[in-house]
């Protein structure tokens, strides 16, 4: 069963499926982030719902200056060395991968695996 499926099922049977608590908006400009912030919160208004003011960031992804976690991720703009390389342009990239939480939590875990002893 198809999961777009599945989830149109779920909500149409009156089961209650948990609400989004995060949300992230990439903007091309601050005047784009600005705008972009007052329609959520217009929407989340209407919807009876705020901002949390202490978890509410803005984050420069320009040039690979900030980056930021997410579902397990951390999220950073990379410059492409090999475009560097080729044709002397800049043009970064969004890369992710695993945080450093979620390392941690894969450590703990496979250091609670027990240990194989290679006999059969």
């Amino acid at each position: 069963m198809k999961r777009e499926f599945h989830v149109r099922f779920c909500e149409g049977g009156g089961v209650r499926l948990p609400s989004a608590t995060r949300l992230v908006v990439l903007c091309s400009t601050g005047r784009a982030r600005e705008e972009a912030e007052v329609r959520v919160r217009e929407i989340l208004g209407r919807l009876g719902l705020e901002l949390h003011p202490g978890k509410t960031r803005r984050v420069d992804l320009s040039w690979g200056q900030e980056g930021f976690d997410f579902l397990g991720c951390s999220l950073r703009k990379r410059m492409s060395g090999p475009i560097w390389e080729k044709q002397g342009k800049r043009v970064y990239f969004l890369q992710r991968w695993p945080s450093p939480r979620s390392l941690k939590r894969v450590r703990q875990r496979v250091k609670g695996l027990p240990v194989a002893t290679g006999r059969g």
